[in-house]
């Protein structure tokens, strides 16, 4: 999911607008009534409670592949872990 957001400015808009829809998507639901935000750079931060998911810079160019990304895990695992921690399954 990350990889993918480095990648695409309308799914990382989309990740900002709306997490809890875009991570249902992905198959991860958000607990009812759990406020989620997600902080990525150039996006004003929301000092309102909830869980807030941080969106890391893009790497340089060059710097990592896409399966070099997909191999490491950064599609999904800070969201998978973020996810257990929330709703205490996994």
């Amino acid at each position: 999911m990350v990889a993918r957001a480095w990648a695409d400015d309308a799914f990382q808009a989309r990740l900002v607008a709306d997490p809890a829809a875009v991570l249902g998507e992905a198959g991860l639901a958000v607990p009812a009534g759990l406020a989620v935000r997600v902080a990525a750079p150039g996006v004003p931060e929301a000092p309102e409670p909830g869980a807030r998911l941080v969106l890391p810079p893009t790497p340089p160019a060059g710097e990592l592949t896409e399966e070099q990304l997909a191999a490491a895990g950064a599609d999904t695992y800070g969201f998978t872990c973020l996810y257990t921690k929330l709703t205490g399954c996994g």
